[in-house]
């Protein structure tokens, strides 16, 4: 498979990068606090804005169900809320560590971020208020927040080589995913199956039966209702596997992107590769 086309705009490092729930914008950020918004019919960013801060590391992006408002998290203990229409700041949630992911759920009403110092904090979008937050839900930075389309699970990926799944009602684990490396880490024993473990992306499919993983080099793609490993694709790219994502409904193929540069596509229900 071959891209149409790329999106030239940022001059470092992107950091983030999400799509609106129409899928004709999409929204990136960069290490020097430029957020670019990009107009998917014409391949051109529309508009663009720097954040005025003086920490200028944008760390994560998320976008409301209703693509009004975007939300931007920084390695400050805040995350920014704008206004997409008129490119504003109209609020922050404030007050806990470095937000190094965030998801809001499919109702636009909570806001779950992951942060650089392993808890969770969970956030009510109307109020401005944090409803709880989640004390060592890791050993480690929280690389991922996810909330599942039921709108009652969530996902969380960490550094400590673990997916837990949670219950966005109360709160509480529900179950956990660990991969090699795990238990060393826990004991605080440093090892290279840690990085090799390390989970860095995450994934959910479209029907929420499927949790897809980048995990060191590898691919790994489990059952949500049995939290048993589906199938895995092995060294899937050279060092790290950066960015998973499942294609569409219908199509049951997962694509990745890694350390290497290059942009791999699986069918997960064959369980082979497609090409790149």
């Amino acid at each position: 498979p071959e891209l149409p086309s790329s999106l030239g705009f940022h001059e470092d490092t992107i950091t983030s990068l999400v799509f609106s729930h129409d899928n004709k914008k999409c929204f990136t950020s960069d290490i020097k606090g430029i957020i670019g918004f990009w107009d998917l019919q014409s391949k051109s960013p529309f508009d663009s804005m720097v954040i005025e801060s003086d920490q200028k590391l944008i760390s994560c992006l998320a976008i409301t169900p209703n693509s009004k408002y975007l939300l931007s998290g920084y390695h400050e203990p805040f995350v920014q809320i704008w206004e997409i229409q008129t490119k504003k700041p109209i609020g922050k949630f404030s007050k806990f560590d470095f937000a190094s992911s965030m998801a809001v759920s499919p109702d636009g009403k909570k806001v779950v971020i992951g942060t650089t110092y392993q808890y969770v904090s969970i956030w009510d979008f109307e109020t401005r208020t944090e409803i709880t937050n989640i004390k060592d839900a890791h050993l480690s930075e929280i690389n991922n927040t996810l909330i599942l389309h039921n709108n009652i699970q969530f996902l969380t990926g960490s550094r400590d080589c673990s997916i837990k799944l949670w219950d966005l009602m109360k709160f509480q684990e529900k179950a956990i995913l660990k991969q090699e490396g795990y238990e060393m880490f826990s004991k605080g024993e440093s090892d290279t199956k840690h990085i090799e473990s390390e989970v860095r992306c995450l994934a959910i499919s479209h029907d929420d039966r499927f949790i897809a993983a980048g995990v060191g080099p590898h691919v790994k793609i489990w059952h949500v209702s049995t939290m048993t490993l589906h199938t895995e694709f092995k060294d899937a790219h050279d060092e790290f596997t950066d960015s998973v994502a499942f294609v569409s409904k219908k199509c049951k193929w997962v694509i990745s992107a890694g350390y290497d540069r290059k942009v791999k596509c699986w069918d997960y229900e064959k369980k082979s590769f497609v090409g790149e």
